[in-house]
């Protein structure tokens, strides 16, 4: 697909999603304020590689940072791409979006250029403390816009990291779709899982 068509949904994406959710999932609006008193937004994909491979998270976590001395981070800003590899803090621990550094040391070595790959999530604005039940209420609401996506990329095998976007994916769209879980640090059978997986590839 054209940059022009990726470009018009990467701007009615970011200008409609927030809004349709809203609409879609009322209690929506009021989790989703950081604690500086900003509300989260939209965060579109900025790795649109029309490629073989397109990999669709479950939502870009937030940024987080030490809001005052001797506190723990917490969530304070939205992320710049929807699987980033900074780490957030989740109410009790500091997790590694992405499982750290992954993207590397196990999709490169399964043959996959994650550099390469259009790189997504089923839901579009950061979730934390109590927005995070919403997960797939807003999955299940924004289904049409990452079915746009796919569209757009046209790939060859669709990956999906962890269960909500596997699981609703898998009834809506009927093209090669491979389901992972969400990979973590030192996880063995996620290890075991990608190996299998890709073999259908």
């Amino acid at each position: 697909m054209g940059s022009r068509e990726i470009r018009t949904y990467l701007q009615e994406c970011s200008q409609n999603y927030l809004r349709e959710m809203g609409t879609k999932v009322p209690l929506l609006h009021t989790p989703c304020i950081y604690p500086s008193g900003c509300p989260a937004g939209t965060v579109v994909p900025i790795q649109t590689n029309c490629s073989n491979i397109m990999v669709i998270g479950p939502y870009p976590p937030p940024v987080c940072r030490i809001l005052k001395e001797g506190e723990s981070p917490r969530p304070a800003a939205d992320p710049l791409s929807p699987l980033g590899l900074e780490p957030y803090f989740n109410g009790r621990e500091m997790v590694y979006p992405f499982g750290g550094d992954r993207s590397s040391d196990y999709f490169t070595s399964l043959g996959v250029n994650i550099s390469e790959a259009w790189i997504s999530s089923i839901v579009k604005i950061p979730l934390f403390s109590e927005s995070i039940r919403l997960l797939e209420k807003l999955a299940e609401a924004g289904i049409p816009w990452i079915l746009r996506e796919i569209g757009l990329c046209s790939p060859r095998v669709v990956i999906t990291l962890g269960e909500i976007p596997g699981r609703i994916l898998e009834k809506r769209y009927k093209g090669p779709l491979i389901r992972l879980p969400f990979p973590r640090r030192e996880d063995r059978d996620w290890d075991k899982q990608t190996i299998e997986a890709f073999k259908t590839i």
